[in-house]
């Protein structure tokens, strides 16, 4: 587990940690959110492509370049934050299940990886 960031105010607990096998099922089932796609730098053609879905994030998980982190807010698995190179620029990503957003979860989440790095 890595650094914690808890919300003073609200008291609501956002940890990071390795991605485990349990957690993948939950990856899938938020990047089938229809609003969540639209919101998306990038999708999958077809999202509920479960193959092309565990082909790729297999992919990413055995690259050990890419830091992949499973975002924990109150212990439930809200999504998976990632940074990655392209084009020679660092990037990151995230994705949340829709009921986790506005609640500062992503904020949070890239402040911890950030300082992983």
């Amino acid at each position: 587990m890595v650094d914690v960031f808890e919300d003073k105010n609200s008291k609501q607990v956002v940890k990071l940690r390795e991605v485990e096998a349990v957690d993948l099922a939950f990856f899938f089932k938020f990047q089938l959110d229809t609003e969540a796609n639209q919101m998306a730098a990038f999708t999958r053609i077809d999202p509920s492509d479960l193959q092309s879905f565990d082909t790729h994030l297999q992919k990413i998980l055995a690259d050990g370049v890419i830091p992949i982190q499973t975002i924990l807010y109150d212990w439930q698995v809200a999504g998976p934050v990632l940074s990655y190179v392209m084009e020679g620029e660092r990037e990151v990503s995230y994705w949340l299940g829709s009921e986790f957003l506005g609640k500062g979860i992503a904020t949070q989440a890239l402040i911890l990886l950030l300082e992983m790095m």
